[in-house]
């Protein structure tokens, strides 16, 4: 007759639980840092919680009617994932507890619970799917077959509390045009160029306090068949202010502004660009008209893009007009038009991190001539525009006040 599956896990694990571990803490982690060296624990979304040791202190007493607060139960019950084999293995000194489906598929976590205490519960819970071996002071040393066979697993190492997180991603969203409201500003998955590319974009929000927000965004871009290495596919955003329509509180925005009332537009963004990102710029984006009433039907008359950072040889629309020295830094100006006149002020030195006042700019047009003072800017945006490529932008903090 078939071993059954009982079986079969209990011999695995005696086959792999070969070895000792030391006995102190200090000891302990040397020894799990030297057997664990280049290993990647954990990969998916799990908490872990440390079993009871003597030098860990307990839980205080529980009262009538349930756990006291602040309990191992309280703190993480509600935290409980699906815990795949490879992800909980080696992670110790804790007791995970899983059960098999009866196809014998991935393992599910049924709970976290100390000692003897969880050994109990898990027989009770997962009885008839998992047979779980006594708990041995040992660290699991899984052969490949093992791996195979064991769907429960109990895992002990050094005596340290861990917690394995990954970042919340509840916030992401990967549909063209899709939008993520960060107080004043929003976020906006522009996926505007459709028909000249293949791939993918998502946009998150990290997080908002007062003006200043945090945001990343993802992306894998090829071209189409008619797509060419020029044509910029998407434009992730931050956007405050119009952007054919306004989808905040208007007001909240303090836009549209007139250029020639000289209005303060401080600025500051800190972020970083993956390695090997493709070829791809990061820029603010600025929307201008000749009056302070645009909504959803207007066009711009002019555009402004301000180049903090570009990577694989990207470059601006149009031909160069000349050089300008603001906020610190040197600027070349473009100028072209696709319908409005667009202007790119495209910074010498790449840069992950600037304060600006963006009447500067408008302002340097001006001077020039390119500009009236009686145009509006009714919308600004910093965001990332993809020709190709591969990459990720995340900005740790990002703010626009406007005086």
């Amino acid at each position: 007759m078939a071993d059954s599956t009982g079986d079969s896990l209990d011999r695995a694990l005696e086959g792999a639980l070969t070895r000792r571990i030391p006995q102190s803490a200090q000891a302990q982690m040397k020894y799990l840092v030297k057997q664990l060296k280049g290993m990647r624990l954990l990969e998916s979304r799990a908490s872990v919680v440390p079993r009871r040791t003597p030098s860990h202190r307990a839980d205080p007493a529980e009262p009538a009617g349930g756990r006291a607060p602040g309990s191992h139960r309280e703190r993480w019950g509600d935290r409980m994932e699906e815990l795949s084999l490879d992800d909980a293995r080696l992670l110790g000194p804790y007791v995970l507890l899983a059960r098999l489906t009866p196809a014998g598929g991935e393992p599910r976590l049924l709970a976290r619970r100390s000692g003897e205490e969880g050994l109990a519960e898990g027989r009770k819970r997962s009885a008839p799917f998992l047979r779980t071996a006594p708990m041995q002071h040992r660290r699991p040393r899984f052969s490949k077959k093992a791996k195979a066979l064991v769907s429960g697993t109990v895992a002990l190492a050094a005596a340290v509390d861990v917690t394995v997180a990954q970042a919340d991603e509840s916030s992401k969203k990967c549909t063209a045009f899709d939008t993520i409201t960060l107080g004043k500003y929003y976020g906006n998955n522009n996926l505007w160029n459709e028909g000249k590319y293949t791939g993918t974009q998502c946009v998150g929000s990290n997080s908002q306090s007062g003006s200043t927000i945090s945001w990343g965004a993802d992306y894998s871009f090829a071209n189409s068949a008619t797509g060419k290495d020029c044509d910029v596919k998407p434009y992730a955003s931050t956007v405050l202010g119009w952007r054919w329509g306004w989808k905040v509180d208007k007001s909240s925005t303090r836009l549209p502004i007139r250029v020639g009332d000289r209005k303060k537009v401080n600025t500051s963004w800190e972020f970083t660009v993956s390695a090997n990102p493709g070829v791809m710029n990061v820029a603010y984006d600025l929307w201008l008209r000749n009056k302070n009433t645009a909504d959803w039907q207007d066009q711009p008359t002019d555009e402004i893009m301000i180049w903090l950072n570009r990577q694989g040889g990207a470059g601006p629309l149009g031909t160069k007009y000349g050089s300008v020295s603001l906020g610190g830094a040197m600027w070349d100006i473009y100028q072209g038009a696709i319908g409005w006149k667009v202007y790119s002020f495209v910074c010498r030195t790449n840069t992950t991190k600037a304060t600006l006042d963006l009447d500067d700019f408008t302002q340097g047009l001006v001077r020039r001539k390119l500009l009236s003072n009686d145009k509006y800017v009714s919308g600004i945006e910093a965001g990332t525009e993809v020709f190709k490529g591969t990459g990720r932008l995340d900005t740790k903090s990002y703010s626009v006040d406007i005086g």
